[in-house]
């Protein structure tokens, strides 16, 4: 493991957090889905647009587990490996981090976007969009920062995850 990394090399091996679980990840979505097709006022704006981003936040962190997030991850560190290939060819072996800077950097823009909006009561696809990037690319952050901004991830998925594991009674829900 590199020192600027936050993760080790094989990202795909990785666990945004244990609490949330692919059940629990899937019925977030599926509840948010709901909010955002039927739970809208009669202007066609959403009554509660900020829990439908956290539930979506969550239901992507359940996601991570499955299949289809190792898949995405992967995606993820062939974006660090190529991106660090690159700077290699051009600074010579003098940059083996630049492709985990950089991925860490983006993930850290949009979790900085996801943020704003949140904060800016501004709720719209895009919003939906970086939540999502955000569940997948905050493990990527490195250092520190990624530390904390894992850390605070984890809790507020977390915070989303225990009522609905509760009430779905899924197995090793409030434990």
């Amino acid at each position: 493991m590199h020192t600027l990394t936050a993760a080790p090399s094989d990202l795909g091996s990785l666990h945004l957090n244990d609490t949330v679980s692919a059940a629990t990840g899937g019925i977030a979505l599926l509840v948010a889905a709901a909010l955002y097709v039927i739970g809208k006022r009669v202007d066609g704006r959403p009554y509660l647009p900020r829990i439908e981003v956290l539930l979506v936040l969550t239901g992507a962190t359940g996601i991570i587990l499955t299949p289809l997030g190792s898949w995405l991850r992967s995606i993820v560190a062939w974006a660090e490996q190529v991106i660090t290939a690159g700077a290699q060819k051009v600074l010579g072996d003098q940059a083996p981090w630049f492709g985990t800077a950089v991925v860490g950097v983006l993930a850290l823009i949009a979790l900085f976007a996801l943020a704003m909006d949140l904060k800016g009561k501004k709720v719209d696809v895009w919003t939906f969009v970086l939540a999502v990037l955000v569940a997948i690319t905050v493990q990527s952050i490195p250092g520190p920062v990624g530390h904390a901004a894992l850390t605070t991830v984890t809790a507020v998925t977390a915070l989303v995850d225990w009522p609905i594991a509760y009430l779905a009674g899924v197995a090793g829900a409030a434990a």
